[in-house]
């Protein structure tokens, strides 16, 4: 509002994380399991310079609904392992990178909450020894991101945007790694090791001229 007053506010905000999970082991090598979870990343004030108090406005603390169905398997005295995973992530007030004009220093960036996004995907990882020494693992995940209602969003230069039905910034849709690690003894208290690994990721999305950006979670299995 053009105040030369010092700016002061404040979040007021509740939360409950929980998770909750159903699993179901058919065989002594197979467990089936299904998840579901409601996390909070809590919200926070404007952290830059700015000619306008409001442009102090905080970003809400973001709710995401997480639901994730899954197996884990093992074979052969647990020498071989296979996991994999589908899951969807539903996003409230999802904070996302944006940008915001100010006359004097330019664009700047802001964290804005877009109303509603989701994350959907699957993934699996496959572990084994299969001779004494000798590791090998792979793991990869396909990942497909949308911004469902974010009409109020800023471009790089501070205008005014719709990003609804995009893509989130930085989210590859397909990520792979390999790993090789071989070990031998040498002596009675030593050993001698040499690995190798790969990944790769492709389809990153960037959004024209637009700067939004998702940390989503990271599932870990």
């Amino acid at each position: 509002d053009g105040s030369l007053e010092p700016y002061a506010d404040t979040l007021e905000e509740h939360s409950l994380s929980w998770r909750a999970v159903l699993d179901w082991e058919p065989s002594d090598n197979t467990l089936i399991y299904l998840s579901r979870s409601r996390g909070f990343k809590s919200g926070s004030f404007p952290v830059t310079n700015t000619t306008d108090q409001g442009q102090y406005q905080p970003a809400k603390q973001e709710q995401v609904d997480a639901y994730e169905i899954g197996a884990k398997l093992n074979y052969f005295d647990r020498r071989l392992q296979f996991n994999t995973a589908l899951f969807y992530y539903d996003y409230s007030d999802k904070q996302l990178f944006s940008r915001i004009q100010d006359p004097l220093f330019g664009s700047l960036p802001q964290l804005q909450n877009a109303p509603s996004s989701e994350v959907r995907g699957i993934e699996f990882d496959i572990s084994g020894a299969p001779i004494d020494g000798l590791y090998l693992s792979a793991a990869a995940a396909y990942i497909e991101t949308e911004v469902k209602e974010f009409p109020n969003a800023f471009n790089t230069r501070g205008e005014p945007t719709d990003v609804t039905g995009q893509s989130f910034n930085y989210s590859p849709e397909l990520t792979y790694t390999f790993l090789v690690d071989y070990s031998l003894p040498i002596a009675s208290n030593y050993e001698a090791g040499v690995d190798a690994n790969a990944n790769n990721q492709f389809k990153v999305h960037l959004l024209s001229q637009t700067c939004i950006e998702l940390h989503h979670l990271v599932h870990n299995g």
